[in-house]
């Protein structure tokens, strides 16, 4: 089995990285063209046949939420509805100490560490059941 990345194409409207109404602009063109192509949609419906997949082969499957945006919200109760296990292992991004800022914004390796303590007490008591 080959697995590859697809090529992927983003264009940014002329100016977005200069004004604020452009990129005003892109980010509601970008919220109707995430409802259009419904990706939340197609989220569940992997979701779903990741859970399928692991019950199938005997294997423990659970969503984690690890920010703080509202669709991960969504997820977990999702999750929930369904049947599957799911926790919040989110940490506050406002924290300096949880990202790599100023260079960028990704988690930190506290945040990290912070994500595995979250998770590893979950699934203790999870995987005890």
């Amino acid at each position: 089995l080959q697995l590859g990345l697809a090529d992927v194409e983003h264009w940014e409207l002329p100016l977005v990285r200069h004004s604020a109404l452009a990129h005003f602009i892109e980010m509601k063109y970008d919220q109707l063209d995430s409802r259009r192509l419904r990706s939340h949609e197609v989220s569940e419906a992997l979701v779903m046949e990741m859970a399928r997949l692991a019950a199938e082969h005997d294997v423990k499957f659970i969503v984690a939420k690890i920010d703080e945006k509202h669709l991960g919200n969504k997820m977990l109760a999702f999750a929930e509805k369904n049947g599957i296990p799911n926790v919040d292992i989110s940490v506050d991004p406002r924290r300096p100490e949880n990202t790599n800022r100023p260079h960028d914004s990704h988690p930190s390796a506290i945040a990290n560490e912070q994500y595995a303590d979250k998770l590893e007490n979950f699934l203790r008591v999870e995987l005890s059941k």
